[in-house]
Protein backbone atom coordinates (compact mmCIF):
# COMPACT_ATOMS: atom_id res chain seq x y z
CA UNK A 1 0.00 0.00 0.00
CA UNK A 2 1.25 3.53 -0.69
CA UNK A 3 1.23 6.61 1.38
CA UNK A 4 -2.53 7.82 1.29
CA UNK A 5 -1.58 11.24 0.97
CA UNK A 6 -0.39 9.82 -2.63
CA UNK A 7 -2.90 7.32 -3.75
CA UNK A 8 -3.84 3.66 -1.82
CA UNK A 9 -5.47 0.98 -4.40
CA UNK A 10 -8.33 -0.97 -2.92
CA UNK A 11 -9.93 -3.97 -4.27
CA UNK A 12 -14.17 -3.78 -3.66
CA UNK A 13 -16.39 -6.82 -3.38
CA UNK A 14 -17.49 -6.79 -7.23
CA UNK A 15 -14.08 -7.18 -8.09
CA UNK A 16 -12.84 -4.55 -9.38
CA UNK A 17 -9.86 -2.04 -8.03
CA UNK A 18 -10.62 1.73 -6.67
CA UNK A 19 -7.94 4.21 -6.32
CA UNK A 20 -8.05 6.76 -4.07
CA UNK A 21 -6.01 9.47 -4.66
CA UNK A 22 -6.00 13.53 -4.29
CA UNK A 23 -6.47 15.73 -7.28
CA UNK A 24 -5.88 19.26 -6.65
CA UNK A 25 -7.74 19.55 -3.02
CA UNK A 26 -9.98 16.81 -4.28
CA UNK A 27 -9.48 13.18 -2.49
CA UNK A 28 -11.09 10.96 -5.32
CA UNK A 29 -12.15 7.55 -5.93
CA UNK A 30 -11.61 5.66 -9.49
CA UNK A 31 -11.47 2.42 -11.03
CA UNK A 32 -7.85 1.70 -11.99
CA UNK A 33 -9.32 0.81 -15.26
CA UNK A 34 -10.32 4.09 -16.26
CA UNK A 35 -8.47 6.47 -18.70
CA UNK A 36 -8.94 8.85 -16.64
CA UNK A 37 -6.23 7.77 -14.30
CA UNK A 38 -3.96 8.30 -17.33
CA UNK A 39 -4.58 11.93 -17.61
CA UNK A 40 -4.16 12.47 -13.92
CA UNK A 41 -0.76 10.72 -13.86
CA UNK A 42 0.30 12.59 -16.64
CA UNK A 43 -1.02 15.81 -15.56
CA UNK A 44 0.62 15.38 -11.92
CA UNK A 45 4.66 14.14 -13.80
CA UNK A 46 4.02 17.16 -15.87
CA UNK A 47 3.83 19.00 -13.30
CA UNK A 48 6.89 17.33 -11.01
CA UNK A 49 9.13 17.72 -14.17
CA UNK A 50 8.49 21.22 -14.41
CA UNK A 51 9.60 21.29 -10.50
CA UNK A 52 12.36 19.36 -11.42
CA UNK A 53 13.36 21.72 -14.24
CA UNK A 54 13.39 24.58 -12.15
CA UNK A 55 15.60 22.90 -9.62
CA UNK A 56 18.11 21.73 -11.98
CA UNK A 57 18.58 25.69 -13.33
CA UNK A 58 18.99 26.61 -9.72
CA UNK A 59 21.79 23.76 -9.59
CA UNK A 60 23.07 24.84 -13.24
CA UNK A 61 23.45 28.66 -11.70
CA UNK A 62 25.91 27.41 -8.85
CA UNK A 63 27.88 25.53 -11.17
CA UNK A 64 28.36 28.55 -13.29
CA UNK A 65 28.83 30.44 -10.03
CA UNK A 66 31.45 28.28 -8.66
CA UNK A 67 33.36 27.52 -12.07
CA UNK A 68 34.01 31.13 -12.18
CA UNK A 69 35.29 31.43 -8.55
CA UNK A 70 37.89 28.53 -9.54
CA UNK A 71 39.15 30.48 -12.54
CA UNK A 72 39.25 33.49 -10.27
CA UNK A 73 41.65 31.50 -8.44
CA UNK A 74 44.11 30.16 -10.78
CA UNK A 75 44.69 34.33 -11.77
Amino acid sequence: MNDLSNWVTEKWTDGTTQVFLKVGTIRRCINIESPEIDRIVADKIASHQRQITIWQKLLEEKEKKVSKSIDKDKI
